[in-house]
Order: C-alpha cells, then sequence, then structure tokens
C-alpha cells in the first residue's frame, strides 16, 4: 500500500481483526499505516461490544442530562453532536496528527476515535468547572444552558429570538436600547424569577424583524430563531456559500450543505458528485497493487463489491 493510506475502520472493536485485516496485520505490510477506528465507546473499557446512537452517547456522558429545562425531560439537540461533532470531526482531527506525527518518525499508529468521549469533551467548561469545585451542574440552570436572564432564547411576538447579551457592555446596551435601565440589575437572574419575568414581557412586545433591526443599531447578540427553511435562504448563508448545487449522475442536480471550512488558496471544490456505491473499489484496489485477475476473483467471491447495478434513483428511494 502506499505510505498515505489511511484505513478508517467502522465497525465494532476486533471486527477487522476476525477478517485477518487489524492493524498488526496491515502494518506487516506497511509500517507507515494509519488505522482509525470510529466506535461508539472505543476500543477498550467496559462498553466495547455495546451498541448505541448518537442519544446513547450524550446520555452516558451527561450531555443529554444537561440539555433541557430545569423543571423539564432532557432535550436531544437537532445535530448530532456524538455522531458528528464526537466522531466524524474527532476522526479528522486524528488522523490529520496521525499523518503529521507520521512525518517525523516515519511509523503510523491506530487512531482510537469514541463518540462518547468525543462528545464529552464539548463539556470542557463544565466538567472543569464540576472538577474544580465538586458542584454538580443543574440542567437549565448553568450560565451556558439556560440558567440566566441575559442568555437564553425568549418569546416575542410572532416567534421566538436568542439573547446571547452575556458581556455586560452587551446588557447594558440592550436595557439602555429598549429604555429599560431598571433591568442592569437582573442579567444574571434565574428563570422564574421576578427579573427574569421582567426581560420576558419586553421580548414579547416586539416581533422577530423588529428585534433584527433593534440588533442593528444596538449590538447586542439578539438575533431571530429561525427554521431551518428560513436559514437556508438566508443572506448569510447564502453570502458563505452554504448551500451549493453538484450535477448527480442519474438524478440531475442536487442541492447540498457547502463546505464549512474556507481556504483561501485551495478552497473546497463542491463541483465533484457523490460517488456511486462501489464505484471506485476496483481503481482503489488497484493503487494498491493488486492484479487485475485477483480483483476479478475478489468481485466474484464477494469479498468486494464493484459499481451497483442499481441506479442511482432506485438507490436514493430505497
Amino acid at each position: 500500500m502506499r505510505d498515505a493510506d489511511v484505513v478508517l475502520d467502522g465497525f465494532r472493536p476486533g471486527v477487522l481483526d476476525k477478517l485477518g485485516v487489524g492493524y498488526d496485520r496491515l502494518r506487516e505490510e506497511n509500517s507507515r499505516i494509519v488505522v482509525c477506528a470510529v466506535t461508539g465507546y472505543g476500543q477498550d473499557g467496559p462498553n466495547t461490544a455495546r451498541a448505541g446512537h448518537d442519544t446513547n452517547y450524550l446520555a452516558l456522558n451527561g450531555l443529554l442530562g444537561l440539555t433541557g429545562a430545569p423543571d423539564g425531560p432532557p432535550v436531544q439537540s437537532a445535530g448530532q453532536i456524538a455522531d458528528l461533532g464526537g466522531g466524524g470531526l474527532m476522526a479528522t482531527f486524528g488522523i490529520l496528527a496521525a499523518l503529521f506525527e507520521r512525518e517525523r518518525s516515519g511509523a503510523g499508529q491506530v487512531v482510537d476515535v469514541s463518540m462518547a468521549d468525543g462528545s464529552l469533551s464539548w463539556l470542557a467548561m463544565v466538567a472543569a468547572q464540576f472538577l474544580c469545585d465538586g458542584t454538580v451542574p443543574r440542567r437549565g440552570g448553568e450560565i451556558l444552558n439556560g440558567g440566566i436572564a441575559c442568555y437564553l432564547p425568549y418569546e416575542c411576538a410572532d416567534g421566538w429570538v436568542s439573547c446571547g447579551a452575556l458581556e455586560p457592555k452587551f446588557w447594558q446596551a440592550f436595557c439602555r436600547g429598549v429604555e429599560r435601565e431598571d433591568l442592569l440589575e437582573h442579567q444574571f437572574a434565574p428563570p422564574g424569577s421576578a427579573g427574569h419575568a421582567a426581560v420576558a414581557e419586553v421580548f414579547r412586545a416586539r416581533g422577530k424583524d423588529e428585534w433584527a433591526a433593534f440588533n442593528d443599531r444596538h449590538d447586542c447578540c439578539i438575533e431571530p430563531v429561525l427554521d431551518l427553511d428560513q436559514a437556508l435562504e438566508s443572506e448569510l448563508v447564502r453570502a458563505r456559500e452554504m448551500v451549493i448545487e453538484v450535477d448527480q449522475p442519474e438524478l440531475g442536480p442536487v442541492r447540498l450543505l457547502g463546505h464549512p471550512v474556507k481556504l483561501s488558496r485551495t478552497p473546497a471544490d463542491p463541483t465533484r458528485p457523490a460517488p456511486a456505491l462501489g464505484e471506485h473499489t476496483e481503481q482503489v484496489l488497484r493503487e494498491a497493487g493488486i492484479a487485475d485477475d485477483e480483483i476479478a476473483a475478489l468481485l466474484e467471491s464477494g469479498a468486494v463489491a464493484g459499481p451497483n447495478t442499481t441506479s442511482a434513483q432506485e438507490q436514493f428511494l430505497s
């Protein structure tokens, strides 16, 4: 295999070893190979063989229990924090770190990514506070999860807005902008308090567009809460090219989310469509040095899969 090869392992721990292509076997062929294993709970520990999904990982690492109102149930995020943030993002970071280290040592290694571990790291500030003073954080009761008046969503005249006036200068700009300096002392009032109720009353008096215009004038971190269709059609998303269109064979033009990282010299190229199932199997095997007759045997045996004869449209609708 080429020196730059990276193997991404999405099975439960031990499966690649059973198939005869685990890290120890692969490094016999290429000592520089990097194997990144993405699992729910990691390659060791009590949960290695346990099945799970995003909500399970967040439940076990404390993040789900801290999300929601104090007197309500835990609330699941609309985004997959553990799968994408704790898994995919950490895998990317880990692979790049391993490749960078390999330039010095010449040796590959295993990158062990646990989605539970990765999403737990998102609680770095909350966990640090607990580890420092031993105070158990509460759902809806902390600074950044709904515990203070200046950092909350509020119902307005025609929907909801978000208030993020955490720093004193932003809270002061809000209070003075609505001509309610009496609210200055209630910046950190807890939900349910008289101070919080007074702030909520102020927000109910205006609509989302009015609050957006208010924020334009006073710069106090107030933004409307948008539905997804509104967000994807917004000027912000258009300007940042976060919705793109590619020509997908057999499907035609397809709209997708754009790349969130903008590189000045080597920007992401959104024009290449997603590959069909098995489209590049033979190409990858040839680049790995496997002869055509061996590839044919692998395909015939079912050990690998080539291009799927099912159309992309049928795959999409199935």
